[in-house]
């Protein structure tokens, strides 16, 4: 006699409780709305891909993620492929960044062009005929969403969500490229034992492919660029056993700064270090043999545009000037900081 077993995984909260493994994938794509700060925006239907009960459809961006913000989670909608290079450049401690782990598993899904899916669909009908309780199953509520995304944030998701530590403290290094921030910020990275961030890597693609197309960012283009970076570093600093964090990037106008340092109302300290370079033909120099990974080559206009105004420091900004690199001169991060 042949006989054949179907595992069916959890496909959503219980309707009494809203509990749901958060281990699962839906859970964890939604989760990285707070530790990204950003989902996924998919063409694609929750009950038919994810439900056993495929008769109730339930389009995941038209439908899901709205009831997904109105239950209190605040994210921003991203294209697949840009959410995954999000994902990519996220803190990569799994303990720390639960959507990490699936990294492998949404790259092969959504690292692509394919934004219309085959659905696989169930032939349940004669099942429902005999089955009240199938029967009766409908597509998930504002109710039941709302049950679902308490109960993860009270308890998978507590750290995650939790706003009451204090003492944390975001350390921004700014500078042109070339200048050594990336470098000096990895080094305090790993003599701090905390995060770095790489801030330009959080830039939408739309905004990469004008920095490299020569094209400057205007205020408009940061201000997304600016939320999600406020919210993952906040995230981090809290979350981190160190309570820090740091985050280097290349444009720091002074409303750029003034963003940042609303942290304050999440209980998160920012201290500013700007890298200068004194002479504007080192800097060119520096600029023309340098080529970000993230932004391209960023000319030294656009650089000398966003650093207007620093000179007027603050008492939480502090201004190192690069004079050699680091290897050639390795008491620098340890004197200036």
């Amino acid at each position: 006699m042949l006989a054949r077993t179907l595992r069916v995984g959890q496909i959503i909260g219980d309707a009494q409780h809203g509990i749901w493994n958060s281990t699962e994938e839906i859970p964890l794509i939604l989760q990285a709305g707070l530790t990204m700060g950003a989902i996924p925006a998919l063409d694609e239907s929750i009950f038919g891909r994810y439900e056993f009960d495929s008769s109730q459809a339930n389009p995941w961006t038209r439908e899901l993620l709205p009831k997904i913000q109105r239950a209190g989670l605040n994210f921003e909608e991203l294209g697949q492929r840009e959410w995954i290079s999000l994902l990519r450049s996220s803190n990569p401690h799994p303990m720390e960044n639960s959507p990490i782990k699936l990294i492998e598993s949404f790259s092969n899904k959504y690292d692509n062009d394919n934004i219309v899916r085959q659905i696989l669909q169930y032939y349940n009908r004669l099942a429902r005929s005999f089955s009240p309780t199938l029967e009766e199953v409908q597509a998930p509520d504002q109710n039941l969403i709302s049950k679902i995304i308490s109960r993860l944030l009270q308890t998978s998701w507590r750290a995650s969500a939790d706003t009451t530590k204090t003492g944390a403290r975001i350390i921004i290094i700014a500078g042109p490229c070339g200048s050594g921030k990336s470098t000096v910020a990895t080094a305090l990275a790993q003599k701090l034992l905390c995060p770095h961030i790489e801030g330009d890597a959080y830039h939408s693609t739309e905004a990469h492919e004008k920095v490299k197309s020569g094209i400057e960012l205007t205020d408009e283009d940061h201000w997304s660029w600016l939320q999600r970076l406020h919210k993952v570093s906040v995230y981090n600093a809290k979350l981190t056993p160190s309570h820090t964090v740091i985050v280097s990037y290349s444009a720091l106008k002074k409303i750029y700064r003034d963003k940042l340092r609303s942290t304050s109302e999440a209980e998160v300290g920012t201290i500013f270090t700007l890298f200068q370079v004194a002479e504007e033909r080192q800097l060119r120099e520096r600029m023309d043999k340098h080529v970000d990974r993230y932004m391209g080559s960023v000319r030294y206009r656009f650089w000398k545009i966003q650093s207007l105004g620093a000179a007027r420091a603050r008492f939480d900004f502090l201004h190192v000037h690069v004079h050699d690199t680091i290897a050639g001169n390795p008491t620098l991060h340890r004197s200036q900081y």
